[in-house]
């Protein structure tokens, strides 16, 4: 699925947040939106995902069964086991319920975290959370997969684990752009870089050709 966002403005209570911005998001591509806190980047996603209105430009319509939109701080029902979680992905789709069990259990090993399955959702860590949501995720069966700061709350070992899940995601056909702050992952694993800052686009292409700004260096942005 190929993604084209042209001229896009957003104002929120009257405050600028997106300024003219355009870039395409290639079929079956890896792309990171980066940049300092502030600049835009959850909103590029919200806009995308139909979660904000109001918007100038344009951008591709998407239809609500093409995507699937996981923002920051996303919390299933109370009481729900990691299983639980997962199978709410298969909503809709005229399941038995053994058929969601089998597939649910297949996408958790996938995703590393079979043997968490019956934990409850809420005890496992942030980490095996954001596993356990891009589960859910591949249990739509969407062609894209929006994520904001997936990486927000997880320890600095894990997250090369969970960049190469999301690479292997992608190599499966999968078209996904997430919002991230790790230049040297973004760099390893993701096809390309949209850098933001205040509102605008300042970079696009492969993440090898991106130099971040002098006064960002020795920075997480």
């Amino acid at each position: 699925m190929k993604i084209r966002v042209e001229e896009l403005g957003l104002r929120i209570n009257n405050t600028p947040i997106l300024k003219g911005i355009s870039f395409t998001v290639p079929h079956g591509s890896f792309v990171a939106v980066v940049g300092p806190n502030g600049a835009g980047k959850s909103s590029i996603l919200r806009v995308i995902a139909k979660d904000v209105a109001g918007y100038s430009g344009t951008v591709t319509d998407l239809r609500q069964g093409e995507f699937t939109y996981l923002p920051q701080g996303l919390m299933p029902p109370p009481f729900l086991s990691t299983i639980d979680v997962v199978k709410l992905g298969f909503y809709g789709q005229g399941l038995t319920d053994h058929e969601k069990f089998t597939q649910a259990n297949r996408l958790l090993e996938t995703c590393g975290i079979q043997d968490i399955s019956s934990h409850q959702f809420v005890d496992i860590s942030a980490g095996e959370k954001q596993r356990a949501w891009l589960a859910f995720a591949l249990a739509q069966a969407k062609e894209l997969i929006l994520m904001d700061e997936p990486l927000a709350a997880i320890d600095i070992p894990a997250r090369r684990s969970f960049f190469e899940l999301l690479r292997s995601v992608v190599d499966e056909e999968k078209t996904l752009v997430l919002v991230a702050h790790d230049i040297g992952l973004v760099r390893e694993f993701c096809d390309r870089l949209i850098f933001l800052q205040d509102g605008q686009k300042c970079f696009e292409g492969s993440p090898a050709d991106f130099e971040l700004p002098l006064h960002w260096r020795g920075l997480s942005v």
